[in-house]
């Protein structure tokens, strides 16, 4: 049997000293560090993504935003990643000789009987593609993931903002930190105060206009969302969205600057419909 960890070892390893090579030539342009830094991570993110995606097979010429995630690629890496963790040494090879033709033929089947909706992507890597093909392409996908993780290992202890701009998960996006200095009150930045914008959130959560399920959106992301939107502290403003609307701690100052501003958007709406 061929040897898969070698050939595996040597794909992976290509594409990932590429996207160190990539992102060093990038850093070392003229120009602003965070914005180039920000635009070759964002490229990089955005070429994972791809990795994952065929476009839509009714429309062969659709645009690079008109794709479908294929979720043979997705499935057969997530096997990948289990069985190489749990058996790390020979685990490729017996992910090639057991676990590949296995999740291939439990996916061909499934797509043959349409009973998922989930089976819109182009079949026919999953019919044709080599087993040489897909470990490569898992390679790939796994060296991009290996990259993130050394890009957020080396830089995000002295530099905070690159925590939430890189994430090995792809379901995660890419926002830059607000640039606005250390919040304090009264400096005009935004409308409403720290307390004040939480009620706000806190209100539109109750209210369904965001998720309001925990389960879907906890409000320790939630606090980040706001910190990127307002500059606030999201550890300082967390704690006040779990506050209810009518908590004995609440100010009425804050209440009525709060009934305010939404008495300003409801009165611009009123006057322009």
């Amino acid at each position: 049997m061929k040897n898969y960890e070698a050939f595996f070892k040597e794909k992976h390893d290509k594409v990932y000293n590429s996207l160190l090579e990539r992102y060093k030539e990038a850093i070392d342009k003229p120009g602003p560090f965070l914005d180039k830094r920000s635009q070759i991570i964002q490229t990089i993110g955005f070429e994972r993504e791809i990795i994952l995606k065929d476009k839509d097979p009714k429309d062969p010429f659709a645009g690079s935003y008109k794709t479908y995630y294929n979720k043979f690629k997705e499935d057969i890496i997530s096997r990948f990643k289990l069985i190489n963790e749990n058996y790390p040494k020979g685990g490729i090879n017996e992910f090639v000789k057991y676990d590949l033709p296995l999740t291939r033929k439990n996916h061909i089947r499934r797509y043959q009987s349409k009973s998922s909706e989930m089976y819109t992507f182009d079949p026919r890597f999953m019919y044709d593609a080599t087993d040489e093909e897909i470990l490569e392409l898992i390679a790939a996908y796994t060296a991009y993931e290996a990259f993130f993780e050394q890009l957020r290992r080396r830089e995000s202890p002295t530099d905070k903002n690159l925590e939430d701009s890189v994430d090995v998960d792809s379901d995660k996006i890419y926002i830059r930190k607000p640039r606005t200095p250390v919040r304090k009150p009264n400096d005009n930045f935004t409308s409403l105060s720290l307390v004040q914008t939480a009620m706000l959130f806190r209100l539109l959560k109750e209210h369904s206009i965001i998720l309001s399920d925990s389960n879907y959106q906890p409000d320790t992301e939630l606090a980040k969302a706001i910190h990127i939107l307002t500059g606030y502290s999201n550890n300082t403003i967390r704690p006040e969205l779990g506050k209810p609307l009518h908590h004995s701690d609440r100010n009425e100052g804050d209440i009525k600057a709060v009934y305010s501003t939404l008495s300003k958007i409801v009165s611009e709406l009123k006057n322009k419909y």
